[in-house]
């Protein structure tokens, strides 16, 4: 919808601005990197799966407020959480493998 706006979202041209999710970001990667170690790995797998879903719905939400606006503003801060929402969808195939790897042991 944003692009049929003019919108040109620009996913690995643009960079993230926001630098609370950027290290966000860093500090969920790290959790999903670290998920081997502790006693139970599908458990933490678990929370943090429900943690990113929990992102992925207000952040679709956010989206679903800023596409009524109509104004370039807004439109700006849609391409900004589209870009969260491919991350967010990235991590959460991420984890799908790691636990269909460790559920293979």
């Amino acid at each position: 919808m944003l692009e049929l706006r003019g919108v040109e979202l620009k996913h690995e041209q643009q960079t993230m601005q926001d630098s609370m999710f950027l290290m966000q970001q860093m500090q969920w990667r790290e959790q999903l990197e670290e998920v081997d170690s502790p006693p139970d790995p599908l458990s933490e797998l678990d929370v943090l799966d429900i943690e990113i879903q929990q992102h992925i719905n207000q952040a679709l939400d956010q989206l679903e407020s800023l596409l009524f606006e109509h104004s370039a503003s807004s439109d700006d801060a849609g391409a900004n959480v589209v870009r969260k929402l491919k991350f967010f969808y990235k991590l959460k195939n991420e984890i799908a493998i790691k636990e269909e790897a460790l559920s293979n042991f």
